[in-house]
Formats: C-alpha cells, sequence, structure tokens
C-alpha cells in the first residue's frame, strides 16, 4: 500500500543509491510486509524515521539497507 501512496502522489520509483529527499520503503516482519517508510538525507548517508512510541530522530541509513525494500523520488520539476 506504501508503494501505491507514492506512485499516486506523484514519486517515481527509482535505482538504489538513495538520495537526499528520497522516500524509502522498508520491508519487516522477516520481509513479508512493506510497512516501514523514512525520508533519506544529506549526502545519503542518514534517514529520517519515526517508530510507534518513539520520537522523531536520524539513523545511519546502513542500518536499515538490510530491509530496503524500495526507493522513490518525486521530479523537480513537479513543484515550479
Amino acid at each position: 500500500m506504501l508503494s501505491e501512496n507514492a506512485l499516486r502522489h506523484g514519486f517515481t520509483e527509482v535505482k538504489k543509491p538513495p538520495q537526499r529527499g528520497d522516500i524509502l520503503l522498508f520491508w519487516m516482519r522477516n520481509k513479508r510486509l512493506v510497512i516501514h517508510c523514512g525520508i533519506c538525507t544529506g549526502s545519503g548517508h542518514q534517514m529520517i524515521h519515526v517508530e510507534a512510541g518513539r520520537r522523531v530522530e536520524f539513523v545511519p541509513l546502513r542500518l536499515w539497507l538490510p530491509q530496503l525494500s524500495s526507493v522513490y523520488r518525486m521530479e523537480s520539476d513537479r513543484w515550479q
């Protein structure tokens, strides 16, 4: 469902590696569900995410790379 929402809102699935501003979708529950997302920051080595009951945090992207399902990017001219 997250993938469909990203596409519906003007994002395009791209090949890895992630870049600043990309939406990152992650596998959870032994790669059965894509139910977690984050936003890539900086040079592509960190992301912003939140987990239930926790605060929004910056984390190294490398900690989540094994669970990375897909990367979505919005075209820059969409907002012009």
